[in-house]
């Protein structure tokens, strides 16, 4: 199961180089093999600097949905995490609801309950 969708901003939304969109209940950074594989993924879009994580799909919208982490366009500083936070209306989380949006039946592999699926399937920001 694909656990995120990848998003490169190169510096041009809020100065993020990329953004991973977890599109799955999966945790994209539960274990040392998926930091791997996300890290490959970056390099081979040559990626560095910023990268923000939406992790919407797997913890919710709470207060730990955003979070960043520095990439060297080898690896993550897994010392650099930050939770972040936008307001609705932010082209971040207009983004995100873009990639929700297109996920059709894959959205309901999510920890959203079912008002939350609704409002994005029908483009709804939350």
């Amino acid at each position: 199961m694909q656990r995120y969708t990848l998003l490169q901003l190169n510096g041009k939304v809020n100065h993020y180089a990329g953004m991973v969109v977890a599109i799955s209940y999966l945790d994209p950074l539960e274990n040392m093999e998926q930091i791997s594989r996300l890290e490959s993924d970056l390099k081979h879009y040559s990626m560095s600097g910023k990268i923000l994580f939406d992790l919407l799909s797997y913890v919710g919208n709470n207060s730990e949905r955003y979070l960043t982490l520095e990439f060297n366009g080898e690896r993550f500083d897994l010392n650099s995490c930050e939770f972040v936070q936008f307001p609705i209306e932010s082209d971040i989380r207009k983004k995100s609801m873009e990639v929700f949006k297109q996920l059709n039946e894959g959205i309901f592999n999510t920890v959203l309950n079912s008002n939350q699926i609704k409002l994005l399937l029908h483009g709804v920001v939350i």
